[in-house]
């Protein structure tokens, strides 16, 4: 487990991280958000060891490092924002130096790497002839030399076409079963579809942290039902209003089948939805329709860092 406990960086008179503490777990995918200027990529210049804080404490494994680049180079794969590399160099004597750099080009199968990541085809390109896709999976590739347990990923899909951006959330969600990942985003699309926990910052501070679905359901109360019942309106409001978790109903009417459909705003819906149901089986009413809309990520975004 990756812990970090009351990381603190100023730049000048700014305060950019703020005794943020927070873990990431072993083999799990975590995600990273807050809005630009939160302190994301200054989180994870210090994790890599590309920057130094004023205090605060970093512990892999329960090993406490002193945020050297020479104790961590091996342990941490990174892959920065905006994925710089020697444009100059083809692919393989790009990463044949990188396995230099990190003492690993006696132990590293780099062919099994570059097939892992897609790029088996392209090393004797020069990184400049590459798409921007392609880049990503050489930059992946860096970062997975040397055998690293962590994975440290800014913003890894940024600038792709969709059809590129979901090749890279593949493979990050492939290597994840052998290694531990954080990474930042401002896509929430791709948060939902890859990440296991998230953490958001924003001013310089942890404002959430946990599992994904727990965290939706702890800040995001309030969602909607929709329901359409053969029900006399004024009877169904009165009895929907003896719940109550419910906070608002509106009524449209759905003239092709004469069903009455209604948007119920309500606290706890599993509890609301289930006890809408009883009420009306208990009434003898038809229900054609009964379903939830939650509020999502994007939501939660929103409500935290406003």
């Amino acid at each position: 487990m990756l812990k970090v406990t009351n990381l603190t960086k100023n730049y000048g008179q700014t305060k950019a991280l703020d005794k943020v503490t927070f873990s990431v777990e072993k083999g799990k995918i975590t995600a990273f958000l807050g809005p630009n200027g939160a302190g994301k990529t200054t989180t994870m210049r210090i994790l890599t060891g590309f920057l130094l804080p004023e205090s605060g404490k970093i512990t892999f494994d329960e090993r406490s490092l002193k945020l050297k680049l020479s104790e961590i180079i091996n342990e941490i794969g990174y892959l920065p924002e905006n994925n710089p590399m020697y444009s100059n160099l083809r692919v393989d004597e790009f990463l044949k130096w990188i396995a230099q750099m990190k003492g690993a080009h006696h132990s590293e199968n780099l062919l099994e790497i570059a097939e892992k990541c897609g790029i088996d085809k392209v090393l004797d390109k020069e990184i400049d002839t590459l798409s921007k896709g392609y880049k990503q999976r050489v930059g992946l590739a860096k970062a997975l030399i040397g055998e690293p347990n962590y994975l440290i990923l800014d913003e890894p899909t940024e600038g792709l076409d969709p059809n590129q951006k979901q090749e890279i959330l593949k493979l990050i969600k492939e290597v994840s079963k052998e290694k531990t990942i954080l990474f930042s985003s401002h896509v929430l699309s791709e948060v939902t579809q890859v990440a296991h926990n998230v953490i958001i910052i924003n001013k310089g501070k942890v404002v959430a942290e946990g599992n994904k679905e727990a965290l939706l359901k702890e800040h995001l109360k309030n969602a909607t039902i929709k329901i359409a019942t053969d029900a006399p309106t004024t009877k169904l409001r009165q009895t929907l209003q003896k719940i109550k978790t419910i906070e608002a109903i509106a009524k449209t009417t759905n003239r092709r089948t004469g069903f009455n459909e209604y948007t119920i705003g309500c606290k706890d819906p599993e509890e609301t939805a289930l006890k809408i149901f009883e009420n009306i089986v208990r009434n003898k009413w038809k229900l054609t329709e009964l379903h939830t809309e939650s509020l999502g990520l994007e939501e939660l975004f929103t409500e935290l860092t406003k």
